[in-house]
């Protein structure tokens, strides 16, 4: 019995090789890293591996069965990438390129990942072209700053404005203008308040007129109130305007009875005493 069990061992081991390894009879029998040795067993081939331990170089690790360098690490430039250079055996960004933010002047630039160049921060400047169409480059102090009459907040614009972020545009703010543009046909802008006013002739408000006027809404012109007047065309044919503007009906005319001789009324349809 023990004679047979000893037998069989020996066939198995010869069949499948050793325990854990993989038997062929060609290379095709292997993975494509691998190769089938004398023994009949699979193995790491030449140039690959499947572990760290088969690149015997601690710059090295293995990677989808290929000794590849580690990350970072290096034997000359071309193991590195193109903005780096190869450094006691560490890839380190070149002259002009940069692989963090610590490696600018953090004060205002950053590191572009994508070039890997130092770049300014949003709202800082090398020049205009660093800036949006609105602004110019303050080189002295690098910082884009919105060309005049263009602004990037209220706080770039007068009192009286606002900075609108669609246009990025100082715009006047309700009840103010910048020019005539910015007030109805019969309103100019003041320059000096930015507020808009009658033009000569015209009316916004009642008090702009004499004190026996109102300013009519539609015309916006000082019209005379009821009874009152500027001149005699303000008053009936039979009336003229008196100092006080007031229309005073004409001698021999009325506009009541008190205007009229005693004993007689004032025919209102005329305008004479009866």
């Amino acid at each position: 019995m023990k004679r047979i069990f000893l037998l069989l061992s020996g066939m198995m081991l010869l069949f499948f090789g050793c325990a854990g390894d993989v038997t062929c009879a060609t290379d095709d029998d292997c993975e494509y890293w691998q190769e089938c040795n004398q023994e009949g067993v699979c193995v790491v081939a030449k140039g690959y591996c499947n572990s760290e331990a088969d690149c015997n170089d601690t710059l090295k690790t293995c990677v989808n069965h290929e000794c590849t360098y580690k990350v970072g690490k290096c034997k000359a430039d071309a193991d590195c990438q193109s903005w780096q250079v190869c450094v006691d055996n560490n890839c380190v960004a070149g002259v002009g390129f940069c692989g963090s933010d610590s490696q600018c002047d953090e004060e205002f630039e950053y590191c572009d990942l994508s070039t890997h160049k130092c770049s300014p921060k949003p709202g800082n400047c090398y020049s205009d072209l660093n800036c949006e169409a609105w602004e110019f480059c303050d080189t002295e102090a690098k910082v884009c700053r919105p060309i005049e009459g263009r602004c990037n907040g209220d706080a770039d614009c007068e009192s009286w404005q606002s900075c609108s972020l669609k246009t990025h545009r100082c715009v006047a703010n309700s009840g103010f203008c910048i020019n005539d543009e910015g007030c109805y046909s019969y309103a100019r802008c003041d320059q000096e308040t930015h507020k808009c006013v009658a033009r000569q002739g015209y009316c916004i408000e009642d008090n702009e007129c004499g004190s026996w006027e109102y300013c009519y809404s539609k015309t916006h012109k000082c019209t005379p109130s009821r009874g009152r007047c500027g001149s005699d065309f303000d008053c009936g044919s039979w009336e003229y305007c008196d100092s006080q503007n007031y229309c005073r009906a004409v001698v021999g005319r009325c506009n009541a009875d008190e205007d009229c001789p005693a004993g007689e009324v004032c025919d209102e349809t005329t305008h004479y005493c009866r």
